[in-house]
């Protein structure tokens, strides 16, 4: 039977005689619902009681799906679903862990059904990490069913590892040793260096070290940072080791000189070792810069900064921004259209040849003069990776030059040239070209 939305969580927890699910969503001066004929098929489709607080009237019953939209939209709301679990005594709550985890596996749900079950779920994992901290591991360590100790583990890990790495970290290792997981170790190390970025940028750059083995790109997209924040100390730490675009995007929207003066003082002039990784830094200040400015008044701001630095660095920054995927294709095109032309046209090629999404590539060959645009789809378009050729590949070919003859208006010896080129499978070098 597919598991209805309408699920009184208060139902739930009478299996067994769990009086505390009476508690869980009932008001004080609310008398608790009681099945009809003591069967979950009925109680299944009643509407789930919620206590009073947070601007609901007295006696007003919710649906799973609204109780989840209202924590979603307040997590620590008065008489919402923190405040019910938190009225549940450790028994309690951990049976209603467990027959959520088990009603968010079942069969048949709807999208919306399975975000609201997943909510309750985690609410209920934060709850009773809030209270036994890591300590809910050995109970979730001891649980017989091997899913539903593979379960808890990985999801009290992740609250476990941001408050308290030190302690987290051996049982996330027996976590790995029984699994033979590596994916959550991207999922660990995310959580565990987040959770630090409120203890400071020492921490985040110690806690990251306890992760060596680990590569994860970006692991701090999801932080959010103190006021006072020190993202200098945190770039010189962590600059070299991993993806710390979404901390400088946060950095260049409080203080983008500081930000960019850095980054650019960090960079080679030339291709040593980490120089492209720290030039894909600026990836973070060009698109916080565009986000905030407008994409035109962005690039122009870019541009204008790019004009002032030494050959070997601009020419790694219009890579790295050429290579990147924060860019939108107005993004990319705003960014072309205000370079010098002996830029543009270096910029443009890098694009030709490394993207492989020809929509764009055709976006930046528009801003060329006519005869430019010719000579980079000669020489560099790419739009297909000659290694993944698939049966339909001459086809697609065809169909994109049909395009690309109109678009550019082309003879037919350059429209030869120019599909010869693409069905081409010798290697290109993915850099911006040097002088000729």
């Amino acid at each position: 039977m597919k598991p209805a939305l309408h699920i009184p969580l208060a139902i739930v927890l009478l299996t067994g005689g769990a009086l505390a699910g009476r508690a869980l969503f009932t008001g004080a001066d609310e008398p608790a619902s009681v099945p009809e004929s003591g069967g979950r098929e009925v109680a299944s489709h009643r509407p789930l009681p919620l206590s009073r607080g947070a601007g609901e009237t007295a006696g007003k019953k919710h649906d799973l799906a609204t109780l989840a939209a209202l924590h979603k939209a307040d997590p620590k709301g008065k008489g919402g679903l923190t405040s019910a679990l938190a009225r549940l005594d450790g028994p309690a709550l951990r049976k209603f862990l467990l027959e959520q985890r088990e009603a968010a596996g079942a069969e048949g749900l709807s999208a919306e059904e399975k975000e609201a079950q997943l909510l309750l779920l985690d609410a209920a994992v934060e709850e009773l990490h809030r209270r036994d901290g890591v300590a809910a591991l050995e109970w979730a360590a001891s649980l017989e069913k091997e899913q539903e100790r593979k379960s808890m583990m990985r999801r009290l890990l992740v609250h476990a590892l941001a408050d308290d790495p030190d302690a987290a970290l051996p049982w996330m290792e027996k976590y790995n040793s029984a699994n033979q997981s590596w994916e959550t170790d991207m999922m660990f190390m995310s959580s565990a260096v987040t959770g630090a970025v409120k203890r400071g940028p020492d921490e985040v750059i110690r806690v990251h070290g306890k992760f060596r083995d680990v590569n994860h790109g970006n692991p701090l997209r999801e932080a959010e940072y103190p006021e006072d924040f020190d993202f200098a100390k945190l770039y010189a730490g962590l600059g070299t080791k991993t993806d710390l675009g979404g901390a400088i995007s946060r950095w260049t929207m409080r203080d983008r000189e500081a930000a960019w003066n850095t980054v650019v003082a960090d960079v080679p002039a030339d291709r040593e070792r980490h120089a492209y990784q720290r030039a894909r830094s600026l990836d973070g200040v060009v698109s916080a810069v565009i986000a905030m400015d407008g994409e035109q008044a962005g690039a122009e701001w870019l541009v204008e900064r790019l004009a002032g630095l030494p050959d070997g660095k601009r020419k790694l920054y219009l890579e790295s921004i050429g290579d990147s995927g924060r860019l939108s294709v107005e993004g990319s095109v705003a960014i072309a259209s205000s370079l010098p032309p002996e830029d543009r046209l270096k910029y443009v090629s890098f694009v030709a040849k490394s993207d492989e999404g020809a929509p764009r590539a055709l976006a930046l060959i528009d801003t060329l003069p006519r005869e430019e645009a010719v000579t980079v789809l000669k020489r560099s378009f790419r739009p297909f990776d000659p290694d993944t050729r698939d049966p339909s590949y001459e086809t697609r070919a065809d169909n994109l030059m049909r395009e690309i003859t109109t678009r550019y208006n082309l003879t037919a010896e350059e429209s030869t040239e120019i599909r010869d080129a693409i069905l081409n499978e010798d290697d290109i070098r993915f850099s911006l070209p040097d002088d000729e």
